[in-house]
């Protein structure tokens, strides 16, 4: 078995696997080699030109805890006039976290929602800060946004702790 994180080969082992039937590969992503323009980008989210965009990525599902996002975005918006959340993917709860998020920031509404994006690594050069929601998974996003040359600020869960190393490639909360 190929495990990508210790915390998933620990799950392997709780499901009876043998730890040495079990390898651990880490995760890696070559740095972007594709650009995206970042004033088309801010036209396309309509975003003000300097406007710091934080990028949190997934399915719009429970699971990615977007939900949980929106709510605290909408805390940290009044600290940072400059910042818009900026969610990428699709799925399930998309329709609802747009009607959240526009119910709660009515007077101040700076959710965008750029779909699926192929160019996700390209995307992630223009973040200030990758942030990782989910409750399960998320890895990839994390590495993503760490080859992007990114801070990530990470649910602290045992994967995303085996990536992001707090204090020095991003912050676990």
């Amino acid at each position: 078995m190929v495990a990508a994180t210790r915390a998933e080969a620990d799950r392997y082992a709780r499901h009876g696997i043998p730890p040495e039937r079990v390898v651990v590969v880490p995760p890696a992503a070559a740095p972007p080699t594709a650009t995206v323009d970042g004033a088309a980008l801010h036209r396309d989210l309509r975003v003000p030109e300097g406007a710091r965009l934080v990028v949190a990525a997934g399915r719009f599902d429970a699971v990615a805890g977007l939900r949980s996002a929106v709510w605290a975005f909408d805390v940290v918006k009044y600290a940072a006039p400059d910042l818009h959340l900026v969610l990428v993917g699709d799925g399930p709860e998309r329709d609802r976290l747009e009607r959240l998020g526009r119910a709660i920031g009515f007077d101040d509404y700076r959710v965008r929602f750029a779909g699926v994006r192929a160019d996700l690594p390209a995307l992630l050069q223009h973040a200030a800060v990758v942030w990782v929601t989910h409750e399960r998974g998320g890895v990839n996003v994390a590495v993503e946004g760490m080859a992007a040359g990114k801070p990530v600020v990470a649910v602290r869960t045992p994967d995303l702790a085996d990536v992001v190393e707090d204090g020095v490639t991003g912050r676990l909360v």
